[in-house]
């Protein structure tokens, strides 16, 4: 969730990235996020995900980081 935070303030419209198939977890996590699966390897899954979803579920799950983030340079 802070990442998702922190690339919101730099101005990111959408996040792709790949987890490895076996991490179930995390797949779980970035789902529940919002992020679909645009294609897979023999390991990996690659997810995009949007603004508009990550939105929406930083709002969702706010009661775990329900000050944001303090970002300072």
């Amino acid at each position: 969730m802070i990442i998702y935070h922190f690339a919101l303030h730099l101005g990111f419209k959408a996040a792709h990235f790949d987890v490895r198939k076996k991490n179930v977890s995390v797949c779980q996590f970035h789902e529940r996020f919002g992020a679909t699966v645009v294609t897979e390897s023999e390991d990996d899954f690659f997810f995009n995900i949007t603004k508009a979803s990550i939105i929406d579920s930083l709002k969702r799950y706010e009661k775990y980081l329900p000050n944001g983030i303090q970002i300072s340079f």
